[in-house]
């Protein structure tokens, strides 16, 4: 950094640091997921259950997690968001569509700033549903080269791979795509005059692998029969014979469209590398699709600290023509139901098909809600979202912490995205609590006391939390500071130092 840096260009370096951190970070539950890829001949038996911890990144990311291969907003006319979502799990290879490449082939594929190329082996396409194909699966001898143009990401990269760039074969490949990816493919292989032809003992040696392998990608690639604005996505998990299993992304939904990571196991837990994550001076960032001008929360705390809830969200569709909408939502919440103004209850996908225990493991923090239809730009409107849950750890002698900071209620945005709130909660009267803005009232009704927060200006996140404080406050002409303070340390920390 040079010394003539100014103060105000260091603040926006740094909030753009942040934002990126936190955009990879909530992304990682995603990734983490992703099943991996091994050798040809054999394909890795534990494939699936390796990929345990989701990642935004989501997604990252994952976030969502997660386009110019249209997916028009009148593709879902045959069937419902959740009939579509249904059917993209449980898509298959297709035995007719399998292409075998002999030594010297070199199909390519350019995504970003990689270049994916098969040189022998076969080749498999899914099998099309609504007349696209999303996927294909490749074994054999490939190669993939990645050379990123940031110095700091080159540094990030030759951090896990011990070179700045990435130039490594592959054994084989999982893709899945929303882009013309299908239609190049084809156009390379008909060029090279291959055929497709039966290939029944490699497609059931895929087949088995690929259900648990689809439900990671069938929320953004639904994503994009809802809008008509869509955005290319493209995922391969690629089989290194340097490295490993590794996850490379090309996603303009993204706001750092290009990902390249793995999993790792530490000890008995999972963790997720990022070797390089960002986007390019020429690919601009599109603009959010629509923004929160206002949250009512309702909350109710229970005497075992679960959390029964309403939120009011009045949105307005800052472009129009998208009927998707990815909320952050902590993963321990259950939401019930989403319903419009009128009463109209929505579709919506929560961690689908996981139990409790497989939310607090594998899970990630996002809610996909469905739009009944896409909003013109400008348009406003109002959701209503029910849940319950638990977010609020009591960690004993009257000490609790309260976690998803961010989403413990169905929020959207980020650190530069502001919004007003009213909060009313309804807690254990033994406790005291303490929220975002002004509070306007509170009172005891029965074994329980309810109080009313406002903001008094827009705000990026909202919080609160409770516990058997003590309390002070120091007041002047034109402010009061109020200190809460826990009466007594937590039970681990109480136990700790007395062993010391």
């Amino acid at each position: 950094m040079s010394a003539r840096t100014s103060a105000g260009t260091l603040t926006h370096r740094m909030a753009h640091a942040a934002r990126r951190a936190r955009k990879v970070f909530r992304r990682m539950a995603y990734f983490t997921s992703l099943p991996k890829i091994s050798a040809p001949v054999r394909l890795w038996p534990d494939a699936v259950n390796d990929y345990t911890a989701l990642m935004p990144a989501r997604a990252f990311l994952i976030t969502f997690l997660l386009i110019l291969f249209a997916y028009p907003a009148s593709a879902t006319e045959s069937q419902s968001p959740r009939e579509l979502y249904t059917a993209l799990n449980q898509l298959k290879l297709d035995p007719s569509a399998v292409f075998s490449l002999p030594s010297g082939s070199r199909i390519e594929l350019h995504r970003g700033d990689a270049e994916l190329t098969f040189e022998e082996g076969h080749l498999a396409f899914f099998t099309a549903l609504e007349g696209r194909i999303s996927g294909a699966v490749f074994s054999g001898r490939g190669h993939i080269l990645v050379a990123p143009r940031d110095p700091v990401e080159k540094q990030q990269l030759a951090l896990f791979t011990g070179a700045p760039l990435l130039d490594q074969s592959i054994s084989s490949s999982y893709m899945r795509f929303t882009d013309d990816t299908a239609d190049e493919l084809r156009r390379q292989l008909a060029a090279a005059k291959l055929e497709a032809h039966d290939d029944v003992s490699l497609v059931a040696r895929w087949d088995p692998l690929l259900p648990p392998f689809n439900i990671l990608h069938s929320l953004r690639i639904l994503s994009e029969t809802l809008t008509d604005d869509p955005r290319p996505y493209f995922y391969a998990a690629l089989e290194g014979l340097a490295t490993g299993p590794f996850d490379f992304v090309f996603d303009q939904q993204r706001e750092e469209p290009v990902f390249l990571g793995q999993v790792r196991k530490v000890a008995d837990t999972t963790a997720y590398d990022v070797w390089a994550s960002y986007s390019f001076h020429d690919l601009h960032a599109r603009p959010r699709s629509f923004r929160v001008s206002k949250y009512v929360l309702d909350t109710r705390i229970e005497p075992d600290t679960t959390l029964d809830a309403t939120a009011t969200l009045d949105l307005k569709a800052d472009t129009g023509g998208s009927r998707a909408l990815l909320l952050q939502f902590a993963r321990n919440l259950q939401l019930k139901s989403v319903s419009t103004d009128s009463g109209q209850s929505l579709d919506f996908f929560q961690n689908e098909g996981m139990s409790p225990r497989q939310r607090e493991t594998q899970g990630n923090d996002d809610v996909f809600v469905v739009l009944p239809a896409a909003p013109k730009q400008g348009e406003e409107f109002r959701l209503t979202f029910r849940y319950s849950g638990h977010v609020i750890r009591d960690s004993g002698n009257g000490v609790y912490f309260v976690g998803a900071r961010e989403s413990w209620y169905p929020h959207l945005g980020d650190a530069a995205d502001f919004s007003s709130y009213e909060m009313t909660f309804r807690w254990p009267r033994r406790l005291k609590l303490v929220a975002t803005g002004s509070k306007l009232d509170e009172k005891e009704e029965g074994d329980s006391r309810v109080g009313h927060w406002k903001t008094e200006t827009p705000a990026a996140v909202a919080g609160f939390n409770l516990g058997e404080y003590a309390v002070a406050s120091v007041n002047s002409a034109n402010y009061s500071v109020d200190v809460y303070a826990n009466r007594q340390l937590e039970m681990a920390l109480e136990s700790r130092l007395k062993t010391m």
